[in-house]
């Protein structure tokens, strides 16, 4: 290879956004946050949702939930397969 070869990047697609029918926006080709906004923050490091739905909050299901709970419903699925 010779070291006077200059690399020229390729022309990077943009994306025209289209005419604007009901649903030409939902598959957008773009990645990343669309809005900037803070992150909502939990009362522990690492907060999971069970059972999250979508609409009022008041309907979501607010237990917590312990491993154990989990391994006992699979061992009984496991059992009664068997």
């Amino acid at each position: 290879m010779s070291d006077s070869f200059e690399y020229t990047p390729p022309n990077v697609w943009t994306w025209n956004k289209p005419s604007g029918r009901q649903f030409a926006n939902v598959n957008r080709p773009i990645s990343g946050p669309t809005h900037e906004r803070d992150l909502p923050v939990g009362r522990h490091l690492l907060q999971l949702l069970v059972n999250r739905v979508s609409g009022d909050p008041s309907s979501q299901l607010r237990e917590r939930h312990d491993a154990s709970d989990f391994e006992t419903k699979t061992r009984d699925k496991l059992a009664a397969g068997s």
